[in-house]
């Protein structure tokens, strides 16, 4: 049977997210699926996964603010600014300690910007910087705006700190390591990172690859300001045209249904409701769990 709605994941460390979509189409039997933040192959955590037909749904998610825990390793530079990459340079470390890191942490968390790994996904010139990057190509990146809301000291010791930090969507965790190993007076890379949070959604709402099952998969009730409904065969008619409909809901987001079958999700605009995303009838599953 094919499968639709949503996988709250707990990523292993050393697998691509793409791996990690391979496994859920063999696992599911479907050919759809996409996923909300990648994590790097050394990373491990929480993903939110769409499977079939629900990955229109994704752009419903908030995204913008995520949580990490994370372990800088210092005096040590790397390419790609954290354990997989190819050593580049090496730096005495000098002597810090709880104050003197709680004040970097101070430091950072009042910037704005940020200036992204050159080995990130970012389109330079019509090609990814980490492909530029790969080839031995110079290049600049601009700053990117983001947010720290948050920065905790969990654990340190002579040449490794562990944080916990709650950021801005796309904040890059290994640029932010290297920020602190440089205003520590060294270099560093990041050794470990782990995501622990993506909005509302905690790592304790997540399972493991490896047991994933049917009984694993939300429906659209884990969307926030998201409903079900079953409208009358007048209302029915207008979605199935694209028309806007008057009801008479709170909720931002509708997914209206006819009997077993998702038809469209639709969005609030004032009064109405417009039409956001359409559903193949005939690639829903007969039963839906």
């Amino acid at each position: 049977m094919s499968s639709l709605g949503f996988l709250l994941v707990d990523k292993d460390i050393g697998l691509p997210s793409n791996h990690l979509d391979s496994h859920i189409k063999r696992l599911f039997n479907i050919k759809r699926v996409g996923h909300l933040g990648t994590l790097d192959p050394f990373a491990s955590g929480l993903m939110i996964i769409a499977i079939g037909e629900m990955t229109k749904a994704l752009p419903l998610f908030k995204d913008e603010k995520k949580e990490y825990i994370a372990t800088l390793k210092l005096g040590i530079e790397t390419d790609t600014l954290d354990k997989l990459g190819k050593v580049i340079s090496t730096k005495s470390i000098k002597d810090f300690d709880e104050k003197k890191i709680q004040e970097v942490f101070k430091e950072l968390q009042k910037r704005e910007y940020q200036y992204p790994p050159k080995y990130s996904a970012k389109w330079v010139d019509g090609k990814r910087a980490y492909q530029l990057a790969l080839e031995g190509k110079e290049f600049e990146l601009k700053k990117i705006k983001i947010k720290i809301y948050s920065l905790e000291l969990l654990k340190y010791d002579k040449d490794s700190i562990t944080f916990k930090t709650l950021v801005s969507k796309g904040t890059y965790i290994r640029s932010l390591a290297y920020d602190i190993a440089n205003l520590l007076g060294t270099t560093g890379h990041l050794d470990s990172l782990r995501r622990t949070k993506i909005d509302n959604f905690d790592i304790s709402m997540s399972t493991k690859e490896k047991d994933l099952t049917d009984a694993s998969i939300f429906d659209e009730r884990i969307i926030p300001d998201a409903i079900t409904i079953y409208p009358d065969d007048e209302i029915i008619s207008k979605v199935i045209h694209g028309h806007k409909v008057k009801l008479d809901y709170l909720q931002k987001y509708l997914f209206i249904k006819k009997q077993d079958k998702y038809l469209a999700i639709y969005i609030k605009e004032g009064e109405y409701y417009r039409s956001f995303r359409g559903f193949a009838i005939d690639n829903q599953p007969k039963e839906l769990k």
